[in-house]
């Protein structure tokens, strides 16, 4: 199992594929939708960053100023 990082969005705005790759090494990949809450700790859909699995890593993106 690959390392999970929680990327948070203003609600339209779309991961850009090259910077994720630049920052870390590694091709962007979706959690499959049935194993987002194990791996996270919340449901598909509105992620917030509080209350999530121990270890998860989170970055909030500019487009959240």
């Amino acid at each position: 199992m690959k390392k999970a990082v929680l990327i948070l969005t203003e609600g339209t705005a779309k991961v850009d594929n090259h910077k994720y790759k630049d920052t870390f090494h590694v091709k962007a990949k979706m959690i499959p939708f049935d194993q987002v809450e194990a791996r996270i700790g919340h449901a598909p859909g509105g992620v917030c960053p509080f209350g999530i699995n121990e270890g998860i890593e989170v970055y909030l993106d500019d487009s959240l100023k």
